[in-house]
């Protein structure tokens, strides 16, 4: 309203006006009519009949226009329209006092365009230059039918930009009928947040029944807010949910969320809780990150996971990492911890490094021999917990594992297409381990590396075929695999590695590469054992017993493909020789179509290996298939387990919105074969409320 009032007393500046069938005032407005009347004493100027103004950022037409130059007052009527790149207004009058900046509108309709808002209202009366009242005014996100699906109507609004809005006799309505009643009510009326309620929250979960969350605003400071909330289950008993957020400067922010429940509702009542706390500080000098996730038993995120993926959380991690930087180097403390979900109540201990204390050296030119130096240095204090999820727990030191390594590389360019890397380490390694009694001795480890690179070119018509070969010949000194202080190390080795990568380029734009697309990129990689013998150790597999030498490591591919800007498939694999099966693939696969209709599959397998003590080896597939028709989504998503060859999960979501999108319906089913897990649950939303 404040731009279609500004933007209106343009017309009445004193212009010396010519007045011919169209009138133009340059670069600034023009103005047609069917006829113009001017009167010259009371500097009167109407416009009559069809009668547009078309302006660089407005428009507005109406049958009757009449300005009153000296004392600044502007009148319209009758089908009165009005459009910029914020607003769309219709009404029947108008009346502005551009002097004193005041003005009625009558039988008016507006409409936001970036929040999907409609507001109408008999009277909208500015008094003062940031007072308004609206008489008889209704609120509402459904602008595509007569009788809108809900609505929210007052007899009297009087709004205070930059303060606050007042509202009596206020009607929540659904298609015109009056479901629920305030005599009064307040809302904030500005950019500036304001400390209140907050619209409840309400849906339905088959195992927790009734879901009713009240949240309460808390404005701390320009910069930190609080959210409290209440919520009830029907079926479980009543808890509670704090978040605080806060940003210190724009490279230093982070919050932290406390829930809580109390489940007196069920037969073995307990108490049940989660702490999240999020850091982040970047500065030239550190880089600073908190991120802790810790929860009250093993089975919270089975019966409180927002996504399927949470539901079927082994562990949870927690870290705190400051990271210094100074010029060529880098220094990084770090503290992991870790809480064990699928082994809780066993034996088992859970190892945390308390601290991890890393060096890193960026490599430094030596000129003389024409090659760069670098250097690697780590020290990890490992502490194991038994117990985890017991009032009674114990923490001891496991052991200390302390790492050395020193790098030499001299890289090679050979004329435009072949590149070699000659690379030299030397690993220094000391362990202490608590209560072992072999004593584990200081030891030097050499390792010797030469890449050969060669890239290949071919241009074609708006088109560029790239194919980037190379071969990796690695040399690796025997290392020592002691308990868990170690988790992933192996034999003297001697390995071979040939890569080759192809690429075909479309050309989007001759000149700027950025606008070049991949459209076809394949990539495959296989190592080879070049001292393999039945004799040959590994960490997962004694081939000695299995009686065959293997001199082929895991192969490795990928292909991806980029057919049209909206249309994306890629596909990887990784190939394990040892256990002669595939450790991982995964196909993702995201279409969408001009009509705003798209398709998403995500298909993955893994098969997990052990680390941190934590995770046993299992076996997955994370199936997911969503598609998308224009104002609904079906989504398919499973975890099958070849383990124990069965589903573990599915979840099955419909989600509707709308055709004007004023309002959503979600329904979602979690189903647990075997279980009495299954979790239904249904969440309404009226869009531009958030119930």
């Amino acid at each position: 309203m404040n731009k279609f009032f500004i933007l209106l007393f343009l017309l009445s500046l004193p212009i010396n006006f010519v007045f011919p069938k169209m009138i133009s005032l340059p670069e600034v407005i023009n103005l047609t009519a069917d006829e113009f009347q001017y009167d010259s004493n009371q500097k009167k100027f109407d416009a009559i009949g069809n009668v547009k103004i078309n302006a660089e950022n407005f428009f507005l037409s109406a049958d009757y226009v009449s300005l009153k130059i000296n004392e600044g007052l502007i009148y319209a009527e009758r089908n009165i329209f009005y459009r910029d790149n914020h607003i769309t207004l219709k009404a029947e009058r108008v009346r502005i006092n551009t002097k004193q900046k005041t003005g009625i509108l009558s039988n008016g309709i507006i409409y936001v365009q970036k929040d999907n808002v409609v507001i109408e209202a008999e009277e909208i009366e500015r008094i003062a230059e940031d007072t308004f009242i609206a008489k008889n005014a209704s609120y509402t996100t459904c602008n595509c039918e007569k009788e809108p699906v809900w609505s929210i109507t007052s007899k009297k609004f009087k709004i205070e930009l930059g303060k606050t809005a007042y509202a009596k006799n206020i009607f929540f309505k659904i298609k015109g009928v009056p479901v629920f009643y305030l005599p009064v009510g307040t809302f904030p009326a500005k950019t500036e947040r304001k400390s209140g309620f907050l619209i409840p929250r309400l849906s339905y979960l088959g195992r927790d029944g009734i879901i009713f969350d009240i949240p309460f605003y808390i404005v701390l400071s320009r910069n930190s807010d609080l959210i409290l909330s209440s919520v009830y289950y029907s079926k479980r008993g009543v808890g509670g949910k704090a978040t605080l957020r806060y940003v210190i400067s724009p490279l230093e922010k982070g919050n932290i969320t406390f829930d809580y429940l109390k489940e007196y509702l069920l037969e073995n009542s307990r108490q049940r809780w989660s702490f999240q706390f999020s850091h982040t500080s970047f500065t030239p000098k550190y880089n600073n990150v908190i991120d802790v996730n810790l929860i009250s038993d093993k089975d919270y995120f089975a019966d409180f996971g927002e996504v399927l993926q949470n539901q079927g959380l082994t562990y949870t991690e927690s870290m705190l990492s400051i990271t210094k930087y100074s010029k060529g180097s880098l220094l990084t403390g770090k503290i992991d911890y870790y809480q064990d979900i699928l082994n809780a109540g066993s034996d088992i201990p859970v190892y945390h490094r308390v601290p991890k204390i890393s060096y890193s050296l960026f490599p430094h030119p030596i000129p003389i021999l024409n090659g760069y130096f670098s250097l690697n240095m780590n020290l990890i204090n490992y502490v194991f917990e038994t117990n985890q999820f017991e009032y009674f727990r114990s923490f001891r030191t496991k052991g200390v594992y302390f790492d050395l390594e020193p790098k030499f590389e001299m890289p090679l360019r050979l004329g435009r297409f072949l590149e070699i890397d000659p690379e030299a380490k030397l690993k220094g390694r000391a362990i202490y381990v608590a209560g072992l009694e072999k004593e584990l001795n200081p030891r030097l480890t050499p390792e010797l590396r030469l890449d050969i690179n060669s890239n290949i070119n071919k241009n074609y018509s708006g088109f560029r075929h790239l194919i980037r070969s190379g071969v990796t010949l690695l040399y690796e000194g025997t290392t020592e695999k002691v308990e868990d202080i170690i988790q992933y190390e192996s034999p003297k080795k001697k390995l071979l590695s040939l890569y080759i990568k192809n690429f075909i380029i479309q050309k989007l734009s001759p000149k700027d590469v950025s606008m070049n697309r991949e459209v076809v990129q394949l990539l495959l990689i296989q190592n080879f054992f070049l001292n393999a013998s039945p004799d040959t150790e590994n960490p997962y597999l004694n081939l000695s017993e299995s009686g065959s030498g293997k001199y082929t490591d895991n192969f490795f591919s990928e292909l991806s493909i980029r057919a049209t800007p909206t249309l994306y498939l890629r596909f990887r694999s990784s190939f394990d020789e040892y256990l002669n099966k595939f450790s991982f693939y995964d196909l993702n696969l995201n279409y969408t179509s001009p009509w705003q209709t798209g398709l998403s599959v995500d298909y993955k397998y893994t098969a997990s290996l052990p680390a941190h003590n934590i995770l046993t080896p299992n076996e997955e597939i994370l199936g997911t298939i969503q598609q998308t028709f224009y104002n609904f989504r079906i989504t398919v998503t499973e975890r099958y387990s070849f383990t124990s060859k069965k589903i573990l999960e599915g979840l099955y979501e419909f989600h509707y919105t709308s055709r004007c999108r004023c309002w959503y319906i979600t329904f979602n089913f979690i189903d647990k074969p075997g279980t009495r897990e299954d979790r239904f649950k249904i969440l309404f939303n009226l869009i531009g409320l958030g119930i």
